[in-house]
């Protein structure tokens, strides 16, 4: 229960911040080796392409790649992240960089990381997953009950990829509409 407390509340302080966001660069059309400079803002909203490097205090939101897809993507040095939709073929995350997953398709996701980090690079917000050790594949559905698979691949000689996701259980809204239905018949029984 805690969990997921903290997953919404998180989600809500996102959705909240994100809204107040003036971006730096706005990525509408097709991209190629594009890596922003210095603390930059950028939105991806039907954007795609190749090789694309968030590093640097940066932070991109992705909320459309159009019909298209990023074909490598590469998060690293206290890079921020937050996934809402599109399409993504290789998502590399690497040296203290953080990932937000609320969306999308990711083919392959690869986390680079030493093994004295403590805390997790990559938070998914989920409604349920299940990881196949055997095949390294994780699915399960997001919060807005559209179904993900993601091929895991762990990088040579490090530490499990799996270890650094953070699952964030997200309520179903049907969840959210009972607990509210029944909040109100309970009020309405004390009055």
């Amino acid at each position: 229960m805690r969990k997921r407390l903290i997953g919404l509340l998180i989600l809500a302080i996102t959705a909240f911040a994100n809204a107040s966001i003036v971006y730096d660069y706005v990525l509408t059309d097709e991209f190629y080796d594009w890596t922003p400079a210095g603390t930059t803002t950028t939105l991806i909203d039907g954007g795609w392409g190749e090789d694309l490097s968030i590093e640097d205090h940066t932070y991109t939101k992705i909320q459309s790649t159009g019909n298209h897809s990023i074909s490598d993507f590469f998060a690293s040095e206290d890079a921020l992240v937050d996934i809402y939709g599109g399409s993504i073929d290789y998502l590399r995350v690497l040296s203290y960089s953080y990932i937000n997953i609320y969306g999308g398709s990711i083919n392959t996701m690869e986390i680079y990381t030493d093994s004295q980090r403590s805390s997790h690079y990559v938070n998914m917000f989920v409604t349920d997953y299940n990881f196949d050790s055997v095949e390294s594949i994780l699915s399960g559905h997001w919060g807005d009950g559209t179904e993900f698979m993601i091929n895991i691949k762990d990088a040579t000689s490090m530490v499990s990829t799996m270890r650094w996701i953070e699952f964030n259980i997200v309520p179903e809204p049907m969840t959210l509409a009972l607990f509210g239905i029944g909040g109100l018949a309970l009020r309405r029984k004390s009055l």
